[in-house]
């Protein structure tokens, strides 16, 4: 190979030998490029995993359980009327409509005779000042509130006194009292014929707090229409950055959390 600077004046001469170790290099350099082209990708993607996780572990962290002390400090008054101090968290369950499987047993599992259905259910937690303080994970639409209520950790939260106050399709007081603690549900009108005056009573101071747990359950739908919609089920497999939570789960948490950074739906007077 001839090197030429100007018309008819050779400066070098490089051997042919050499033009292929120029060509090699080359070609080394363009795969190293493309190679740091790759880590580069690599890296953004991992970092978007982990900026991902870092937003569901907070949504996770902003639902804690409260301290004692601080419910009883901003206890409402119309807990404080119907049940004094006592209330530590309302309990319901809500259900979201996901697409129809294929398979036979699992379609048995998420339809819903209440919705008629398929659905994923969720127990959800408020606190007596309307912030939300346990998520479970997402379950058949099939199964029954108490077995969700008790398979899902939440009576692990539990410490001696509290009062859990819940619809009558909670029928979890055995399992309650376990924990030393108390659950308050309307009173049952079956095989009697008409209910004593304090029964009346505290049913009907049941009935309008426990409304709050349906309003907050309204506000986390009404902000988050994705709650509304059919969920395809793609939502109930787990990603490679969360084996064990799949995609349903870290999304309802998630929401749960940002609706505690709303104004309360429970006026404090």
């Amino acid at each position: 190979m001839v090197k030429i600077d100007e018309p008819g004046e050779i400066i070098e001469e490089i051997p042919f030998s050499e033009e292929l170790v120029l060509g090699e290099n080359l070609q080394q350099d363009g795969a190293t490029d493309a190679g740091q082209a790759n880590s580069e990708i690599d890296d953004e993607r991992e970092a978007s995993l982990d900026r991902e996780q870092t937003t569901v572990d907070a949504g996770t962290q902003n639902l804690m359980w409260p301290e004692r002390d601080e419910l009883w400090r901003t206890m409402p008054m119309c807990f404080q009327f119907s049940f004094g101090k006592k209330t530590t968290i309302m309990i319901d369950c809500f259900e979201i409509c996901i697409e129809c499987p294929s398979n036979l047993l699992a379609r048995a599992q998420m339809f819903s005779s209440y919705k008629h259905r398929n659905t994923v259910k969720v127990l959800i937690g408020i606190t007596p000042q309307g912030s939300v303080c346990f998520t479970s994970k997402a379950w058949g639409g099939r199964t029954s509130d108490k077995y969700l209520t008790e398979s899902c950790g939440f009576l692990n939260n539990l410490k001696p006194g509290d009062l859990v106050l819940a619809d009558r399709g909670f029928t979890i007081s055995e399992s309650v009292a376990f924990c030393q603690a108390q659950l308050g549900t309307p009173a049952f009108t079956k095989g009697k014929n008409q209910l004593d005056p304090f029964d009346v009573e505290r049913t009907r101071g049941i009935a309008k707090v426990q409304i709050h747990v349906e309003r907050v359950i309204g506000v986390l739908r009404q902000k988050y229409t994705i709650l509304q919609s059919t969920l395809p089920l793609d939502y109930l497999t787990c990603s490679n950055n969360a084996a064990d939570c799949p995609l349903i789960d870290r999304m309802i948490r998630v929401c749960s959390a940002l609706t505690n950074l709303c104004p309360s739906v429970v006026p404090f007077e």
